[in-house]
């Protein structure tokens, strides 16, 4: 594939600071499959995101997640994949969708206790039905209590 949308790059030139944009670019880059480009960018982003907001607080949160996706594609990253979604616990421990992945990639490396540990830790925040963006495919709380049952 090859990167068309050179307003986006434009955009990020212009205002280099502005972690949205950066961000925006960074899932261009994912999309594209450069792992490379969109984890550094992904990095960027939450690192000039200052944490102070919810907003802010969702970006980080969701650039950690997001990075750990890239990691678990390229195989072989099995720390550096838990130690992202971990980090994102630490940004957001109030939201289930760290818990979720974390479990889920668990699961796959047949790490039962600790796939059915997290599952019910991120049950515990049931209450977030709301979300702010579908970046992340996060199925819903269903699929926890599946990951506990």
């Amino acid at each position: 594939m090859k990167f068309t949308n050179m307003k986006l790059l434009n955009d990020v030139i212009l205002d280099y600071s502005n972690p949205d944009k950066i961000y925006k670019l960074a899932r261009e880059y994912d999309r594209l499959e450069q792992g490379s480009a969109a984890f550094s960018y992904y990095l960027r982003a939450a690192d000039m995101s200052s944490g102070k907001t919810i907003k802010e607080k969702w970006l980080q949160y969701k650039c950690m997640i997001l990075g750990s996706f890239i990691y678990e594609r390229n195989g072989d990253r099995d720390h550096s994949v838990e130690g992202l979604l971990k980090i994102a616990i630490d940004t957001f421990p109030d939201r289930p969708e760290a818990y979720y992945f974390l479990s889920k990639f668990k699961q796959r490396k047949n790490d039962w206790r600790e796939a059915m540990m997290y599952a019910a830790i991120g049950l515990k925040f049931e209450q977030w039905h709301d979300r702010f963006d579908d970046d992340l495919d996060y199925p819903g709380i269903n699929a926890l209590r599946l990951l506990y049952a």
